[in-house]
């Protein structure tokens, strides 16, 4: 039992790239852990327009046993304009099952402006609840909004010479004027397209989605093809949206995991292992977003959704199976994607910086006979800067460093220091000026899931925090920057019993440590060494919990004891 911190390190073409890796092993009682697909989901609207299409993400469970959810949406202004559907579920087999939540936008009471909500998932788990953030943006009237779709691609697995059941496409005009579209489409293949549509055309009014309904036909596919095509939607505002279709013929001899019974055995489901199976490798496509070059804003959460199979018709990640899914991107940023059924893979990207980004979604999977095939696919992000009136708070990457280490990627301990590091965290600088220490300064509170956080520090790009001591650990919380009325992107941390570090004189976590001789003042160091049996003070944060125990944020009793086993011989404030 306890957290582990290790480091992958790949090395090629002259530089080489560190991966920091953490294991948490829990005690072998039987816990619920939460998972959520998303940290953070985006919406805009035009003032007095039409409803933006809902969006959705995954609650999982990534512990043991049975857990039942409870969901809750909160809006900080604006009113109640944000809705999910359902509130409630339960999840029976972790790792396999996933419960889908809906989160819609009501924006027609709202005028323009960015409007920050909250949705927070609770449950009987280790390290309930987990939060999301939600950025509804209202354009002013008339703004030209464009169409909606999603998804943005399909793929349809089958046998040959069957039709598969259709699967439907959604399209949303959040304008406040009614919007026309006709459409055409490329085939997927020779002498048979593979699939058809309904409607061909059709008005969109701005409160009433069209649904689109897309049939496969396999009636005249041979064993084997993997064919592409794609319907264009030509609107009357000289918009163009794409819906891309991926065909999978399962050749001779085999059986694609979508027409299968999964067989249980515990809680791993196993498929049948397919003969003849091409093995040039997976096959991604884009369900959101909905563009070969799509927008985004600094700070604000981007839903990233794709679908991969393989060469067989088996839907990547079902039943169990050994597979990855992650999207890289040339700014350095990174990705890890959760499955939420049926092949499907959703996360949340915070860009943190404007320009051109290139995006690459890499899918890797393990074959029965243990080999690994991998696929990928690319799309092309611009990134733009909001709003000056827009100051959403936004961590930089690896912004949640240890206080003393100043290290960023490693867990965080119940009662030890933390920095943050960011953009338009706080309005201006500030230190507390005595115990017990605020929980809001400047106008900014952090949240580690839904509890305050203790304050020592804060300026506009840092904030210095103490952990709550109650905090479970070798479980991962969510850690979120309030400003006002906005709210960041959560970021995911993991909470060990303990991580020890000594501050530094340089405050840089390098270089002599903040280690004091008996007198309290005099470092001990080369020119000044500590003499055999003389008491020193070291000054060091991150011991884990404390007997008796302390309030965070509060002057402790006397000198408390780590309950991991360090002595907490005195602690200094960071300023």
């Amino acid at each position: 039992m306890g957290t582990y911190s290790g480091t992958v390190t790949i090395t090629g073409a002259g530089s080489s790239i560190s991966i920091p890796v953490i294991l948490s092993v829990s005690a072998g009682v039987p816990t619920a852990a939460i998972l959520l697909s998303q940290s953070g989901l985006s919406f805009s609207a035009v003032a007095q327009g039409g409803v933006p299409l809902p969006q959705n993400f995954g609650i999982l469970n990534t512990g043991q046993g049975s857990m039942s959810w409870t969901a809750a949406a909160a809006t900080l202004t604006g009113g109640n304009w944000l809705q999910i559907s359902p509130a409630s579920g339960t999840i029976a087999r972790p790792y396999l099952d996933v419960s889908l939540v809906n989160a819609s936008i009501d924006p027609s009471t709202l005028g323009p402006g960015t409007y920050y909500g909250r949705i927070q998932v609770s449950a009987v788990a280790a390290n309930t609840p987990q939060v999301m953030t939600v950025i509804l943006t209202v354009l002013p009237i008339g703004t030209a909004l464009g169409p909606q779709v999603f998804p943005a691609g399909l793929i349809f697995t089958g046998m040959a010479g069957t039709m598969p059941g259709p699967q439907d496409v959604l399209v949303g005009n959040p304008s406040g004027q009614a919007n026309s579209f006709a459409s055409g489409s490329v085939g997927a293949g020779p002498g048979s397209k593979g699939f058809s549509y309904l409607p061909t055309s059709a008005t969109i009014q701005p409160n009433e989605p069209t649904t689109i309904h897309v049939y496969p036909d396999l009636t005249k596919l041979s064993p084997g093809s993997i064919l592409s095509g794609v319907i264009t939607l030509l609107f009357n505002d000289g918009s163009i949206q794409t819906i891309q279709v991926l065909i999978v013929v399962a050749p001779s001899g085999t059986t694609p995991n979508s027409l299968i019974r999964q067989f249980e055995r515990g809680t791993k489901a196993t498929q049948p292992e397919a003969s003849g199976c091409p093995t040039q490798g997976l096959f991604i496509v884009f369900r959101s977003p909905s563009q070969a070059k799509f927008s985004a804003l600094v700070g604000q959460g981007s839903a990233l959704e794709v679908q991969v199979s393989d060469g067989c018709g088996n839907l990547v990640g079902t039943g169990g199976q050994g597979a990855s899914v992650a999207a890289s991107f040339s700014n350095r940023d990174r990705v890890d994607m959760t499955h939420v059924g049926n092949g499907i893979w959703q996360g949340t990207w915070r860009p943190l910086s404007p320009g051109a980004v290139t995006m690459v979604v890499v899918a890797l999977s393990v074959q029965a006979n243990g080999s690994v095939v991998a696929g990928q696919n690319s799309l092309t992000a611009v990134v733009s800067t909001p709003a000056a009136s827009v100051a959403t708070p936004t961590l930089t990457a690896q912004g949640v460093v240890h206080a003393a280490s100043d290290l960023g990627g490693v867990p965080i301990a119940p009662g030890g220091l933390i920095t943050i590091y960011g953009q338009n965290l706080s309005d201006s600088a500030g230190s507390s000026g005595g115990l017990p220490l605020p929980q809001q300064s400047n106008g900014t509170q952090v949240l580690l899931g839904n509890q305050p956080l203790p304050i020592l520090y804060t300026n506009q790009g840092q904030f210095n925090v103490q952990v709550p001591y109650g905090v479970p650990s070798n479980t991962q919380y969510q850690l979120t920057v309030q400003r006002g009325n906005s709210l960041s992107v959560p970021q995911s941390l993991v909470v060990a019993q303990a991580e020890p570090g000594i501050f530094t004189v340089s405050q840089t976590g390098s270089g002599q440590g903040s280690i004091v001789k008996s007198d309290g003042v005099t470092l001990a160091q080369p020119g000044t060494p500590a003499s055999i049996g003389e008491t020193i003070v070291i000054y060091c944060t991150g011991l884990g919990a404390v007997t008796p125990k302390v309030a965070e944020g509060g002057p402790p009793p006397g000198a408390p004891l780590s309950t991991t086993g360090f002595s907490l011989a005195a602690l200094r404030r960071l300023d």
